[in-house]
């Protein structure tokens, strides 16, 4: 709110190759590089206090080919797809204590695709929901069980946890709109309730000034904002066309 600079991150260790994701906590960070060890390079997650600059621990993963991670309570919850000798995939999802580095648990979804993950911002809820390419999973992240899975239309492309709400949203590439009630463990097709002209879509976000949707393969930004009832009527500013081939 201030601008104000809270802290600086100096020295992190010796650090080779680039950051491939980062995630963000109340004061903690976590990101993913390649750092040189005695046995070779390894993939590792740091994760820092960004107030007071120190690491607070660093765990190894596996390589992976999708990543994510969400971060409530001391508590990362680290998911990634991982192929086998056999090229079949599989989901691996762990619950990591930020400051003992101990793993609470593990749980494996096999033959899945990791797509997203989201977690409740509130603190009483306690599933967090994965997408992967077909499938909505709730997760209850005090023991790594499965609560519920439910298929879906397209591939997912976005999600958005509300704040005070057990409900997530969540939109496929070809327009589906899902709320998965977190309580109820129930994942409802509400596609009538958002009505999106493109027919393949390549990333949705929830702002504060409405919802943001990129169509596939095209260097379109659009903000849908959010109408009830019968005086609905299009904006005036419908997009914002920018330099470039596409959007990333």
């Amino acid at each position: 709110d201030s601008y104000e600079r809270l802290g600086e991150i100096k020295k992190l260790g010796d650090l080779s190759g680039y950051q491939e994701f980062f995630a963000l906590d109340d004061t903690v960070m976590a990101f993913t590089r390649i750092i040189d060890t005695t046995e070779g390079q390894k993939d590792c997650i740091f994760f820092v206090d960004y107030i007071s600059g120190e690491t607070l621990s660093v765990t190894e993963i596996a390589e992976y080919t999708t990543f994510d991670i969400k971060m409530r309570d001391g508590i990362a919850y680290i998911a990634y797809d991982q192929y086998d000798e056999q090229s079949e995939m599989t989901t691996y999802l762990q619950a990591y204590d930020i400051s003992s580095g101990v793993v609470k648990w593990n749980l494996e979804i096999e033959k899945s695709d990791l797509k997203l993950m989201e977690i409740s911002r509130t603190k009483w809820i306690n599933n967090l929901m994965i997408a992967t390419g077909n499938e909505i999973i709730l997760v209850n992240v005090e023991n790594g069980n499965i609560v519920k899975e439910e298929s879906v239309s397209g591939i997912p492309v976005g999600s958005y946890a509300y704040k005070e709400q057990n409900v997530y949203t969540v939109l496929t590439e070809s327009g589906s709109f899902y709320m998965v009630d977190e309580i109820a463990r129930k994942v409802q097709d509400c596609s009538e309730l958002f009505v999106i002209k493109h027919k393949k879509i390549e990333f949705f976000g929830h702002t504060l000034y409405g919802e943001i949707i990129i169509p596939y393969n095209t260097n379109r930004v659009i903000n849908y904002n959010t109408q009830t009832g019968p005086s609905m009527e299009n904006t005036e500013w419908s997009g914002r066309e920018t330099p470039g081939n596409f959007i990333m």
